[in-house]
């Protein structure tokens, strides 16, 4: 063989092995007896730790997850707590309306409302107030008594901008001047005229029937708005009181042009007189004092489903204003739990103070100019129906921060929607 043969021989049986083991490297074994003693150890040692970790991994998630269902189970008792009082009271609450309107249906198909019981000291009205003289004001649609203050700045009620500086001893002038309600008002007297009788109903009357249990007159405006009520709640004829109650709409052609008297109706023409008073009030805040007013006395006149169903949900008395005798101006605070407080604790809120400061630190928030609230409706002026429809939800009546100093404790209830 020659050289060149015996080197290409060579080359050919070695080329295939180089290449092969280049490109295959050797698998270290991982079989403990390929170990040494120390690195068997280490082994076992790493194998130990991780089998523990992982025990302890397992137990903690056990326990985290044992923690979160203990705390399930006893928000759940709670819950089903809460659920089993509120049931409580709410079937001791329907006993009570229940047994409420047991005692309106009275005798048959007629039933009487103790709203307006008057003793003997209403019959004769307080010593500041003049006595009553001719005709009664509340004729032919309460004649307004030239005695109220028809134009804002003619108010006797001074205006206060900060609510929080309310000084109720400078106010201490009279309980009928501190209302805003001037005290020579001539206001109808009890004894001169019958008992208050609700038109007839069915002999169980429904949920429209059971109007709220008033006291008697508490302070000025108690006598206007009872006094109002209680002289046109007498008749028994369902075409007048629908006249008397007259459109949904509060017409606002008084607050605009006071001059213009006629073709009012009586309901509206209370709210504008009296409101007219208030010439610290915003018009935005006027105008929805005035419609929470008209609706209240439009369906208390006139208890149907329709007038009713005017009634905002939240207006629509609950069942402490149905059960519980209380002051009638309580009737027009637009928050139901708040109503309810004013009730439960009277001496605590004095008319005096609460609607000085009720009055001025309310708001509706209105975003739009004042003249934006109201409308022309041929002859006469309503409020706007974007306006309407913005102070019927509940949530545009907010207070300032003065009113959540006076009333820390009414801020949660102001701001509830339940």
């Amino acid at each position: 063989m020659s050289e060149a043969e015996e080197y290409d021989t060579a080359l050919g049986s070695s080329g295939p092995t180089n290449g092969a083991s280049a490109t295959k490297p050797k698998r270290r074994s991982r079989m403990i007896s390929n170990l040494t003693r120390q690195q068997a150890q280490h082994k076992r040692d790493q194998d130990r730790r991780a089998q523990r970790a992982l025990r302890q991994r397992n137990k903690d998630r056990i326990e985290s997850l044992e923690i979160a269902l203990s705390r399930l189970s006893s928000s759940h008792a709670e819950e089903a707590a809460a659920r089993d009082d509120r049931l409580r009271t709410l079937v001791e609450e329907n006993r009570q309306l229940q047994a409420r309107v047991e005692q309106l249906s009275g005798h048959g198909t007629r039933y009487q409302s103790t709203t307006v019981t008057p003793p003997a000291f209403w019959a004769s009205p307080p010593a500041d107030i003049p006595p009553l003289e001719g005709q009664s004001p509340w004729d032919h649609g309460w004649a307004a008594s030239p005695n109220i203050t028809t134009r804002q700045q003619e108010s006797r009620y001074d205006p206060i901008v900060d609510c929080s500086r309310v000084d109720v001893a400078a106010q201490a002038t009279g309980e009928y001047q501190r209302s805003g309600i001037n005290a020579g008002m001539a206001l109808p007297d009890a004894s001169q005229s019958p008992a208050v009788e609700r038109p007839a109903s069915s002999a169980v009357p429904t949920v429209h029937a059971a109007l709220p249990n008033h006291l008697p007159p508490t302070c000025a405006l108690d006598h206007i708005l009872l006094g109002f009520l209680r002289f046109h709640s007498n008749t028994t004829s369902k075409e007048v009181a629908k006249d008397l109650a007259g459109p949904a709409q509060i017409s606002l052609k008084l607050y605009l042009h006071p001059e213009l008297t006629e073709n009012v109706n009586p309901i509206s023409r209370l709210m504008n007189e009296v409101l007219s008073t208030f010439s610290h009030v915003r018009a935005p805040e006027k105008i929805s004092f005035m419609y929470l007013m008209h609706r209240t006395m439009r369906w208390q006149i006139f208890p149907t489903e329709t007038t009713y169903s005017d009634l905002p949900r939240w207006l629509r008395p609950t069942a402490t204003q149905v059960i519980v005798p209380h002051a009638a101006w309580i009737d027009n605070i637009p928050w139901p739990s708040v109503r309810d407080m004013l009730i439960e604790n009277p001496e605590k809120y004095p008319f005096t103070l609460f609607s000085t400061v009720y009055s001025q630190c309310v708001t509706v928030n209105w975003p739009y100019d004042a003249t934006d609230a109201i409308t022309e409706a041929g002859d006469d002026f309503v409020p706007n129906k974007i306006f309407e429809k913005h102070i019927q939800r509940l949530g545009n009546w907010t207070v300032s921060r003065d009113f959540e100093e006076h009333y820390p404790e009414m801020v949660q209830r102001v701001y509830s929607r339940d």
